[in-house]
Formats: C-alpha cells, sequence, structure tokens
C-alpha cells in the first residue's frame, strides 16, 4: 500500500502544479473534483471499500434505521431509556456506543478506527436531525466515508497549493464534491440495496466498480 499512496501522492502534486501553470487564479472549487478524481481511482480507497469493516458497519447501519423506520424514532430512543423531547448529542453518541457493542458482539472488534469514525459521524447527524430514512444514513456515511479518504490523502497538497485559502474553504469543496459523486455514482445502488433488490456485499461491491 506504501508505494501505492506515494504514487497518488505524486499524482496528486503534478495535477496541482499542472493547473496552477495553466491557469495561476484557478478556483479550489475548479481543482477538487481532479484532486478528487485522482484519488478516488487509487488502490487505496478501493481497499478501504473493500474492508470487512466496511460491509459490517453498512450491513448493520441499514438494520438499524430499517428498525428505526418500523418502530419510529421517539420508540427507538426510549428503548435506551432516553426521553426523545430531551435527547441531546450527547445522549446520541451513548445510543450509537450501545449500539457499536451489539455489532461488535456478533461481529468481533472493528478494527478499522477511520471506518468507525465515518460511521460514527454519519450516524450521529442523522439521529440528531430525527432521520430514520436509510436511504439517507447510507448516503451519507458513503458522503463521509468519501471525505475522510480524500482529505487523508489530498489535503495537504491541496493547502499547500493554495496557502490563501482558509482550511473551511477546502473542507467544504471536497465535502460538496462527495455529495455530488455519492448523489451521481451511488444513489441508485443504495437505493436497490435498501428495497431489498441486492444485498450488503453487492452494493460494496458495486460501490468499488464506481469508483473511477
Amino acid at each position: 500500500m506504501g508505494t501505492s499512496v506515494r504514487k497518488t501522492s505524486a499524482k496528486i502534486r503534478k495535477l496541482l502544479q499542472d493547473s496552477l501553470n495553466e491557469n495561476p487564479k484557478i478556483s479550489v472549487d475548479e481543482v477538487v473534483p481532479k484532486v478528487a478524481g485522482a484519488t478516488l481511482k487509487a488502490k487505496k480507497t478501493k481497499e478501504y471499500f473493500g474492508d470487512k469493516d466496511f460491509t459490517i458497519l453498512v450491513g448493520c447501519g441499514l438494520s438499524c434505521f430499517r428498525k428505526i423506520a418500523s418502530i419510529g424514532y421517539d420508540d427507538f430512543v426510549r428503548e435506551y431509556e432516553f426521553d426523545p423531547s430531551k435527547v441531546s448529542k450527547v445522549e446520541i453518541q451513548k445510543i450509537i456506543e450501545a449500539i457499536l457493542e451489539e455489532i461488535e458482539k456478533e461481529n468481533g472488534d472493528i478494527q478499522s478506527s477511520f471506518i468507525l469514525n465515518a460511521f460514527k459521524l454519519a450516524m450521529t447527524n442523522v439521529l440528531m436531525d430525527k432521520i430514520t430514512d436509510p436511504v439517507v444514513f447510507l448516503t451519507h456515511f458513503c458522503e463521509l466515508f468519501l471525505d475522510m479518504i480524500i482529505r487523508e490523502e489530498a489535503s495537504e497538497e491541496l493547502s499547500s497549493a493554495f496557502k490563501e485559502i482558509a482550511s473551511d474553504k477546502l473542507d467544504d469543496s471536497i465535502l460538496q464534491f462527495t455529495k455530488d459523486y455519492v448523489e451521481q455514482h451511488f444513489s441508485n445502488c443504495i437505493l436497490q440495496c435498501v428495497r431489498g433488490e441486492i444485498d450488503i456485499r453487492q452494493l460494496v461491491a458495486e460501490l468499488q466498480k464506481k469508483l473511477k
């Protein structure tokens, strides 16, 4: 993986250099899709999506939100002995930790802190908004997962190339790219999985195929 990472970093540096040489005034929003595209094609990205922990958390997350959609948000929160009318981020995080305990009892420890962090953040954001739709959860999980992968690989290079740009602007541009990418490339597969037309392993395989 180390050689693959170095090759990807070199491609990103060259891409940024060529883009800036061609147009010194090029905007971050114009460059990010090119940089992100190079990252998504990397072997490392496909390996992240092929990690068994990703498959486990996608499947368990889908099951969890199917349950929430079935029984309702309030009853779901009450199962963890919290008041739905007063639930805060602290309570939501306690619920997520309880969910993860059950996941790990059944599947063993989640080894990838990277994938785990994306899962926790997606769960937190969706549950804080009281959303019960499994499609929204899976979509947001994929958006955040791609966002983390791209920022891990490319944020340092982008920050170096655009020193005058605030880090928040870079982060926003990358997240917007991932939202657009998931909508364009992943949304149909996610819908098929939620509808039961394909299973979790087929979904993950399809997502890997879309990384191009």
